[in-house]
């Protein structure tokens, strides 16, 4: 079986993941999966990407990567993406044309608007889609975006000509199933839940559980991050307890951080001395970073999934995560999940104030938790999907 995933925002490698401050995610599912994929024999993975100049993709892998240039090297907004995606479909097609897949698999959004373009103009390989960062969903469920106005929005319109047009749609968590149908109107049987698991060379716990007082977190420098939250609850909790812990961020760039004026409100708390910014790492330090820390705290107003709190928890750690979508399938019976901004300063509190023993018994916990999450067992369901899909699309061309 060839399989093809296209994806145009983010870069498929581990290498550049790190390099380029691009932690969890998108990229680390991606990776991950077309990985263990191509351990299946007779199963090869070929992956499509915005090919930009100063990023070189490495070559220790077993899938293929295919380039496409596309506009100017560097991130671009997404709507100016759109469009030279939308214009340059036909490259897209060029090198789908050489994949020759029996089955394609788009990873966003953006790469679902050239599938949809081609879908219209008859190319017929079946589809599958995963919306990591559903727009339409995030405006209904954070802004309050009624149906009829959400209607109105030219990316929501082109969304859901995406989910209606493709074979079968992905979703990472049940949350994230209920929330797609809900906003989308699809039919239940139309989206499969396939978790992704947890990349165990990498996020592995060592036996350690005399740590450093840091309580840490980690993802993308953007607002539905909601990183001030986070800041805001480890005020509370400094305030109310003399402690020596340290609220430790990482992730991003010096500049993306000054965009959400982080220092700004870390100053205004008087928090200089004891929350830290680190730039992104690479998931080996990451990993190493968590098995020195005492607790992961989550601080998302929404998550499809919520990868970094299992990662954390493979590692030893206890997790604080918020109350929303993804969070909620993999907190579990691990982590503490709260609210509001007093409730996790609470719980910051309570964790950091466990006896030793019972301390290691949540870490363990945590380890059991993260186990129940395996890339071998989210590969094997993909390949199930993927094959039954198949068969399905091809009886019905017959038809």
């Amino acid at each position: 079986m060839k399989i093809c995933f296209i994806n145009f925002v983010g870069i498929p490698t581990r290498t550049e993941a790190a390099k380029n401050n691009l932690i969890g995610g998108l990229n680390t599912i991606l990776i991950n999966l077309c990985e263990n994929l191509v351990k299946y024999p007779n199963v090869s993975v070929d992956c499509i990407f915005r090919h930009q100049e100063d990023y070189i993709p490495y070559s220790n892998r077993d899938y293929q990567m295919i380039g496409v240039q596309i506009g100017p090297p560097g991130p671009l907004p997404r709507n100016e993406l759109m469009e030279l995606l939308d214009s340059n479909s036909a490259e897209v097609f060029k090198a789908i044309s050489l994949s020759k897949p029996d089955i394609i698999h788009t990873a966003g959004v953006e790469a679902a608007i050239v599938m949809l373009k081609l879908r219209n103009e008859g190319f017929d390989t079946p589809w599958v889609h995963t919306n990591f960062a559903t727009i339409g969903v995030r405006r209904f469920l954070l802004e309050k975006v009624d149906k009829s106005r959400l209607c109105l929005d030219p990316l929501f319109r082109r969304e859901l000509a995406c989910l209606q047009a493709c074979d079968h749609i992905v979703a990472l968590s049940h949350d994230d199933k209920s929330e797609i149908c809900a906003t989308y109107d699809v039919r239940e049987e139309k989206v499969s839940v396939i978790c992704p698991g947890v990349e165990k060379n990498i996020f592995y716990f060592d036996g350690r559980y005399d740590r450093k007082p840091i309580i840490i977190t980690a993802g993308r420098m953007s607002p539905i991050k909601d990183f001030p939250f986070l800041i805001r609850s480890f005020g509370v909790f400094k305030d109310s307890h003399s402690r020596p812990e340290k609220l430790v961020i990482v992730g991003g760039s010096r500049t993306e951080k000054e965009s959400l004026n982080l220092e700004g409100l870390i100053k205004d708390l008087n928090l200089q001395d004891s929350v830290v910014l680190v730039d992104g790492v690479s998931q080996e330090q990451l990993a190493q970073m968590f098995r020195s820390s005492k607790i992961f705290v989550g601080s998302s107003k929404h998550e499809t999934f919520g990868l970094l709190p299992v990662e954390a928890m493979a590692c030893g750690l206890p997790a604080i995560v918020r109350n929303v979508s993804g969070y909620r399938e993999t907190a579990l019976d691990s982590s503490w999940v709260v609210e509001n901004e007093w409730e996790m300063a609470d719980k910051m509190y309570s964790t950091l104030s466990l006896s030793r023993s019972a301390y290691n018994n949540l870490c363990d916990r945590s380890v059991a938790c993260s186990n129940k999450h395996s890339w071998a067992a989210s590969a094997n369901r993909h390949l199930v999907l993927y094959e039954k899909l198949i068969v399905k699309v091809s009886k019905k061309s017959r038809l």
